[in-house]
């Protein structure tokens, strides 16, 4: 990513909103980049309905190629729309419901307030993948993936230099030995939190997962309140269980991956 839009996301981070902000040139570098996204007043149902309609929109060709072309080229926010669109696979149609009404509980979702969409939408360049599957994440990059055509991929060398990877880890491996790992990989362009959510967003495919963690393929998992290997961990589910004994899932990597591999 551009070193002066890099600061520009990391001013918006520290200040909290575009209001704070203080230097015009970063607000209006964010502005020229489309990463503005207006904030909106949404209860739980209705961010609920605009997300179950982004998904609609979305098939699986489309954003399985656009994370290719986000791996082989740098660009995480290319990625980003996959790791929604695994989620949203099991993800319940559902009503607010609430134990104390103030959060989901099933998608943690508050039940009124103002969504900072931006801060969504800056995830997505900044990170790449949610790693804690909130709906307003999930509808942002989904709904951001649909206003574009997909090109058609044109190389998978980077996922193949991953997966040689994770298929060689030694058996003591943890997901932060392969983060390592992974940034270690020639001209694949990620700092340490994109790795990091790269190796989560795996884990949401089911490619690293253990027998008792699975991904999100064939159920949904609300992330927060989810199982967590210790309380410090900060690893997203179900990759913080995961080891080099457990593998790589070569089902997933055939459902996801198949037909470029």
């Amino acid at each position: 990513m551009d070193r002066k839009l890099n600061k520009a996301i990391k001013h918006y981070y520290r200040s909290g909103s575009l209001a704070a902000m203080t230097d015009p040139g970063l607000i209006g570098l964010l502005h020229a980049n489309g990463m503005i996204v207006p904030a909106e007043d949404l209860t739980h149902d209705e961010l609920i309905k605009k997300l179950f309609h982004e998904k609609g929109i979305a098939d699986q060709a489309s954003v399985v190629a656009s994370f290719l072309i986000g791996l082989e080229t740098g660009q995480a926010q290319k990625r980003a729309a996959l790791s929604a669109y695994v989620i949203m696979l099991n993800f319940p149609a559902h009503g607010f419901a609430s134990t104390h009404g103030i959060q989901c509980n099933v998608c943690g979702v508050f039940k009124s307030r103002s969504r900072d969409f931006t801060l969504c939408n800056l995830a997505r360049y900044s990170v790449g993948a949610t790693y804690s599957g909130a709906p307003e994440q999930l509808y942002v990059f989904l709904k951001e993936h649909n206003k574009t055509a997909v090109p058609a991929v044109q190389s998978v060398s980077m996922l193949k230099n991953v997966l040689s990877v994770l298929r060689t880890a030694d058996l003591q491996d943890r997901p932060v030995t392969l983060e390592k790992k992974l940034r270690a990989i020639p001209g694949i362009g990620m700092d340490k939190e994109q790795s990091r959510a790269l190796l989560d967003l795996l884990g949401h495919l089911g490619v690293l997962e253990t027998p008792e963690h699975k991904g999100f393929v064939h159920h949904y998992t609300y992330i927060g309140l989810a199982p967590r290997k210790s309380h410090s961990s900060d690893w997203s589910y179900p990759v913080d269980f995961w080891t080099g004994r457990d593998g790589v899932n070569e089902e997933a990597v055939e459902f996801w991956f198949g037909d470029y591999l």
